[in-house]
């Protein structure tokens, strides 16, 4: 019986270990892609309908100028019966588009249009639970962010 059992424990530490492989690149797989939230959406609106629109908002809302190289764009879910915009991944040729987009989020503001990053389910949800604690801190006057899934945290620079 303890031979079984520790059996049982490898496995299951294997089988853990292959679990975290495969979050690991499953995140890596979306390290370009993008989540964009709060864009017009057209009725019957297609992929190419889509790619422009978030192309025009980023010429409009976050005054990037220069091209940016979009793989894909489209719309996740069915459409819904409010008619608010469904969620659009954007899939960017290359990451440094992507660090562009979001240095330029900041002319989004008041806007209702949120640019995320986009991760596997298990990474939003650890870190849509680390996101009380980053409030808490900002509340005590420090600077405080979520990378990846961790939180990062520091005195403001005077």
């Amino acid at each position: 019986m303890e031979k079984i059992n520790k059996i049982t424990k490898r496995y299951e530490k294997e089988i853990n270990n292959l679990n975290k492989k495969t979050l690991d690149l499953e995140n890596r797989s979306r390290r370009n892609n993008l989540r964009l939230d709060g864009i017009f959406e057209k009725p019957n609106e297609n992929w190419n309908e889509c790619e422009n629109a978030v192309k025009e908002m980023f010429k409009k809302q976050l005054k990037i100028s220069n091209e940016i190289i979009i793989e894909r764009a489209h719309r996740i879910g069915q459409p819904k019966e409010d008619k608010k915009p469904r969620t659009i991944v954007l899939k960017l040729l290359n990451f440094q588009d992507k660090t562009k987009i979001l240095n330029a989020t900041k002319n989004l503001r008041e806007t209702g249009i949120y640019v995320n990053e986009d991760f596997a389910k298990e990474t939003m949800e650890s870190r849509r639970m680390l996101w009380e604690e980053v409030k808490k801190l900002r509340l005590e006057g420090k600077y405080a962010v979520i990378k990846y899934d961790k939180i990062v945290s520091r005195e403001f620079r005077k």
